[in-house]
């Protein structure tokens, strides 16, 4: 038996679609009208499991994002009322106006740059985890309803002896030079991060593929070896190419 493996492309908005590219090995086996009819039905899919409401999540991040540039606006302009920065430094520690201490309520008004801060973090936080925990689910369905289409397609292939299956492997993604260098001092990030046999650095990323597996075709069938050619000597002595006497046998009639 033979096998392929097709990638699946997984993007922002989409998952589980597969490329429409006839692959040479199927030759025999799947034509390519029948390839991209499979390939067409599992695509159509995916593309109607994505629900467009789950993007209202971002709605969260980038609000926090202006609320934070809104801060940073405020802070700036804050710092820009005093002319010498011994003065702002002497506000900032004043008792009269401890607004960067997080257990005054005064900290948290409108009109104080730290609401903006906190405000914009929390709902940055906050929309990123509820998007990562819903397309999670997102891909779960998807891949319960390919999972779904391909026992039918087995159905239809199973007296031909092909087989569609999902699976899933580790992969390597090999970081930039200049990717890593810029980052090989945070900690965070390195704890993803590991190294070949040769020290280069890589990030081990799911992805999810369809494992075809289909009998050799006829057309892929090694060529039968000929029979062994021979020749006869002075003696009238049998021998083959490789230089081995032969036995023969001439029977009369």
């Amino acid at each position: 038996m033979n096998s392929i493996k097709i990638k699946c492309k997984e993007s922002f908005s989409s998952f589980g679609s597969f490329p429409k590219e006839y692959p040479s090995q199927l030759e025999g086996n799947i034509s390519p009208n029948e390839f991209e009819g499979i390939i067409n039905r599992i695509n159509s899919t995916c593309k109607s499991s994505f629900n467009k409401l789950y993007l209202l999540f971002f709605i969260g991040p980038i609000i926090g994002i202006a609320l934070i540039i809104i801060g940073i606006i405020r802070w700036n302009k804050l710092k820009s009322d005093f002319d010498d920065q011994n003065d702002f430094m002497k506000y900032l520690n004043s008792e009269n106006d401890d607004f960067m201490d997080i257990k005054n309520q005064e900290a948290y008004k409108p009109n104080k740059p730290f609401f903006y801060f906190v405000i914009g973090i929390a709902l940055f936080l906050v929309g990123i985890i509820l998007f990562g925990c819903f397309y999670f689910l997102f891909k779960k369905k998807v891949l319960g309803k390919i999972n779904g289409e391909l026992i039918i397609i087995n159905q239809n292939y199973s007296q031909r002896n092909i087989t569609f299956k999902m699976k899933d492997e580790m992969e390597k993604e090999y970081i930039p030079d200049f990717e890593f260098r810029g980052h090989r001092n945070n900690q965070a990030y390195m704890s993803n991060v590991k190294f070949d046999r040769d020290g280069n650095p890589y990030r081990e990323t799911q992805v999810h593929y369809l494992h075809i597996t289909f009998p050799i075709s006829p057309l892929q069938q090694p060529n039968p070896t000929p029979p062994p050619l021979y020749s006869i000597n002075p003696n009238g002595q049998y021998f083959n190419t490789d230089g081995n006497k032969i036995e023969m046998n001439v029977i009369y009639n």
